[in-house]
């Protein structure tokens, strides 16, 4: 999963190409690819195994569509002079309530134990953690544009590897280090490119 949400800011700079949000530049175009190009390093191998399950697969790569998608509908239906710190709390509201319905479904159950501290305590931090996620989701959004809130999914890849390799057991895919170059300098020149667009 960590290797599929790589492939979000392929996605949305197409997107944001057709939809004439972002005009093309050859450094930012350079950036999205030698992402993809670190993210299909790394998964090559993951989907060359004799055991891939290629059902699943598919199935996952539902999930950087959507995320595609939603980066640049945000973008479009931003409210005019509306700021970041304005809108993450309707989406934390909007969180909750689809949370809290999941829970009246059969079989799902929000009861948290109460003989001891620590649930509520991880709860409160987790709430933390959320909110501030939010913000900065938000605030990325605006600051950078689509394409730039895209490359946390290459991030996440960069992260994501590791902890499965150290702490669920999962052996270090052949092109690590490549894949992790080649996504730190899809992000450089994304920057870059960006910057050059403001200037």
């Amino acid at each position: 999963m960590a290797l599929i949400i790589t492939l979000p800011p392929l996605l949305t700079y197409f997107g944001a190409l057709a939809l004439k949000m972002e005009r093309f530049q050859l450094l930012r175009a350079a950036g999205v690819i030698s992402a993809l190009a670190g993210a299909v390093t790394l998964a090559f191998h993951k989907l060359s195994a004799p055991d891939a399950n290629y059902l699943w697969i598919l199935l996952a790569l539902i999930g950087p569509v959507l995320l595609a998608i939603g980066n640049l509908y945000r973008t479009l239906r931003w409210p005019e002079g509306v700021s970041s710190d304005a809108l993450a709390p309707g989406m934390l509201i909007a969180a909750a309530i689809i949370l809290l319905s999941v829970g009246f479904l059969p079989g799902f159950s929000l009861n948290v134990p109460t003989e001891r501290p620590l649930p509520f305590l991880l709860i409160a931090l987790q709430a933390m953690v959320f909110a501030g996620q939010f913000l900065l989701l938000f605030l990325l959004q605006k600051s950078g544009g689509p394409v730039f809130l895209s490359l946390l999914g290459s991030v996440g890849a960069v992260v994501g590897v590791p902890v499965a390799i150290l702490l669920q057991g999962e052996t270090a895919p052949e092109g690590l280090l490549l894949g992790t170059l080649l996504i730190g300098a899809g992000i450089t020149l994304l920057n870059i490119g960006k910057a050059k667009q403001l200037n």
